[in-house]
C-alpha cells in the first residue's frame, strides 16, 4: 500500500477533500494499492504556489516526500482566479507550470503528481450535487440537508460565484 498525499488550498477543503477522493478510490478499486494521508496539507492559492519560481511548491512536495510509502500526491486549488501573477489566468497552463517544477522534486520518478482544479471553487462539486445529499445526515452529528433544497441549476461551473455562501 501507498500513501496518498493531499494537498489543498485552506481549511474547508482539508475537512472535504479527503471525503470525495476516499469515493473516488473506492469506485476505482485505488484503495487496493493507495490509502489516504490523512493530514492534508494547506498550501494557499495558487499564486502562493508559482511565486518566486515554484519555491513555495517545491518544499511542499518536498514535505510530502518526507512521509513513509509516498505514492503520489494530489494538489486540487480552485481555478476562480481572474489573474495570476499579471497574465490572464488559465488553469490548463498553470496546471502545466506546476507539473514542471513537481518533475525536478521527482515527481514522475519516485512518486506520481496530480495538479487538479475545481473550475471555479471546490464548493460548486458540492452544489452541483446537492440533491443526491438532499434528507441525508451530515458527519459530526450536524442538522442534515434540507429535502427540498434544489441545485440552482443553470451553468454552475461558472455561479454561483460564492459557493460558500450558497
Amino acid at each position: 500500500m501507498q500513501r496518498l498525499v493531499l494537498m489543498v488550498e485552506g481549511d474547508g477543503d482539508a475537512a472535504a477533500v479527503p471525503g470525495l477522493v476516499d469515493h473516488l478510490l473506492s469506485d476505482t478499486r485505488g484503495k487496493d494499492i493507495l490509502f489516504i494521508d490523512g493530514d492534508c496539507i494547506k498550501v494557499g492559492s495558487p499564486g502562493k504556489l508559482t511565486g518566486d519560481d515554484f519555491r513555495f511548491w517545491r518544499r511542499m512536495l518536498g514535505v510530502a516526500q518526507r512521509r513513509p510509502e509516498l505514492g503520489g500526491v494530489v494538489l486540487l486549488l480552485d481555478g476562480d482566479a481572474d489573474r495570476l501573477q499579471g497574465e490572464r489566468f488559465c488553469a490548463a497552463t498553470v496546471a502545466r507550470r506546476l507539473a514542471t517544477a513537481a518533475r525536478e522534486a521527482r515527481a514522475g520518478e519516485a512518486y506520481s503528481v496530480a495538479v487538479t482544479f475545481a473550475c471555479r471553487e471546490y464548493e460548486s462539486w458540492l452544489i452541483a450535487g446537492i440533491e443526491s445529499a438532499s434528507g441525508q445526515p451530515l458527519a459530526h452529528a450536524r442538522a442534515s440537508v434540507p429535502r427540498d433544497v434544489r441545485s440552482p441549476g443553470g451553468n454552475l461551473e461558472q455561479f454561483p460565484r460564492d459557493a460558500k455562501g450558497w
